[in-house]
């Protein structure tokens, strides 16, 4: 749909501009209070309920979403968790089945997510090996 497209190029557009923020920031050109406050607007944005109805696919989106910010380091855990609250008190008022596993896994068509996975679940031992990412699918299996 339309309105599931949209979501998804906002979510990239913002997703480079605070990375681009972030970097800015680190090199001191930026001051850190334009940095939480574009944070800021990003998660209101984010959670915000739109006056029509918001389908189960789009809050998902969003909830992948979240997560990405979160692993990229552009959010903290408790941005994370306050944020992922509402999404998902409205996805479970849909009727939908909420697993914390949907969340934390997100969808097999997000690549970045399948990374960050093996990258996160690197044991000591397989350090040397850091650039080898094989596996993403017995990877994804681990994360409770």
């Amino acid at each position: 749909s339309k309105q599931q497209s949209d979501n998804l190029k906002w979510q990239q557009d913002s997703f480079h501009q605070i990375l681009k923020l972030m970097g800015l920031c680190k090199e001191g050109i930026l001051p850190e209070a334009e940095l939480s406050a574009f944070r800021s607007h990003l998660l209101e944005t984010l959670i915000a309920s739109p006056p029509d109805h918001e389908q189960p696919t789009t809050l998902r989106d969003k909830l992948i979403f979240l997560q990405e910010l979160l692993y990229a380091k552009c959010i903290s855990e408790d941005e994370y968790h306050s944020s992922k609250r509402p999404l998902l008190q409205r996805l479970a008022v849909q009727g939908a089945e909420i697993d914390a596993r949907d969340v934390i896994v997100g969808a097999p068509k997000q690549s970045s997510d399948e990374e960050w996975s093996v990258i996160d679940l690197k044991d000591e031992h397989e350090s040397s090996n850091s650039k080898n990412k094989s596996k993403p699918g017995l990877a994804m299996k681990k994360i409770k």
